[in-house]
């Protein structure tokens, strides 16, 4: 087929589609306000379009998401791709304000007795960025994680764990981020949990980080959130998940909340072991998977999916430490922040 007999065919089928969204079964529409594109087959009618761009059309700019040549789907939302390209760095004054609310933070829990650690997650861009195409170039010459660092470390008595370094070694042998989601696979989020518990364990020796030869390395069917950004693309992938060989004590417990948004943003874990610390993490989505490694070393931990770190609960529950985890793309969310309540 030729270029210009594929573009006609595509820009036919593209109309042909957007056409069918738009008019509900038996009905009609006089003007765009009548649109009603919630009718019975909607979602399978978008499946089967998604599906034909992809596999049959070849089409590789979707919703947030490019395709790569080697079929890897690289993170396109805006910050993402700042990020990459290094294009809208943090001004002194942000770096200033970001330190400030940590820094109130750091000394109300110290007034406490209550420890507080930092982790970044870097952006799946970030630890594999020779999957990018050539067109996106990197403009700059720091990213905003470099440079948080960089001013925290200086600035700031607070352990930051900036977790892209072992992430690049560790992915020289085997995928640490699935190839069909934005975050880090179950190796990516065991690697994290072992450079988390280790620094923790530092300041609580009863945390002792177990090894990898530990858990079983299975292997399981995936489809990661980026395929159903792309209209439920059917990307299923194979991707390691570690089973522990040991008795699991723990029990991880999701909280329903009256959230519209996050489904399990209130995670609670216990463990027999009451000599074990305790803690509170304020984190996001790629924390989820590092919960249940870090869940066998504490006592009682309390999770928050959030970026409002007010600390209210901790207040309440006075835990051992504090952890609080953002990624890269969501380092703005630490401006947004109000500052921990007096």
């Amino acid at each position: 087929m030729n270029k210009n007999a594929r573009t006609f065919i595509h820009i036919l089928f593209s109309v042909t589609v957007i056409a069918a969204l738009s008019i509900p079964l038996g009905g009609s529409i006089k003007n765009l306000k009548q649109i009603d594109t919630d009718f019975f087959g909607k979602v399978e009618l978008v499946t089967a379009a998604s599906n034909i761009r992809f596999f049959a059309l070849k089409d590789r700019l979707y919703n947030k998401t490019i395709v790569g040549e080697d079929g890897w789907l690289i993170h396109a939302s805006d910050m993402s791709t700042n990020d990459y390209q290094r294009s809208d760095p943090l001004t002194q004054e942000e770096l200033q304000e970001i330190e400030q609310k940590l820094r109130a933070a750091k000394e109300k829990l110290d007034s406490l007795g209550i420890k507080l650690y930092i982790v970044a997650a870097p952006n799946k861009n970030t630890i594999y960025p020779e999957k990018l195409p050539s067109e996106i170039k990197v403009l700059g010459s720091e990213t905003r994680l470099d440079q948080l660092t960089a001013h925290l470390h200086a600035s700031l008595d607070v352990p930051f764990l900036d977790l892209r370094q072992s992430l690049t070694e560790a992915r020289q042998d085997n995928k640490v981020f699935y190839q069909t989601d934005t975050h880090w696979n179950s190796l990516g989020a065991f690697i994290a949990y072992r450079e988390i518990a280790g620094r923790l364990s530092q300041d609580f020796p009863a945390i002792v980080p177990y090894s990898l030869d530990q858990y079983e390395q299975t292997w399981e069917q995936y489809t990661g959130d980026m395929t159903k950004t792309m209209g439920n693309v059917e990307l299923p992938e194979k991707t390691m998940v570690l089973k522990p060989r040991f008795e699991v004590l723990s029990d991880v417990d999701n909280i329903p909340t009256s959230t519209e948004i996050l489904y399990d943003s209130y995670v609670i874990s216990t463990h027999p072991n009451q000599e074990l610390p305790t803690a509170v993490f304020y984190r996001d989505s790629f924390f989820k998977l590092v919960l249940p490694f870090l869940a066998e070393h504490f006592s009682h931990t309390e999770s928050f999916w959030t970026y409002n770190y007010d600390m209210q609960r901790v207040f309440e529950l006075k835990p051992d430490l504090v952890v609080i985890e953002f990624t890269e793309r969501s380092i703005h969310q630490l401006l947004n922040w109000d500052g921990i309540l007096d």
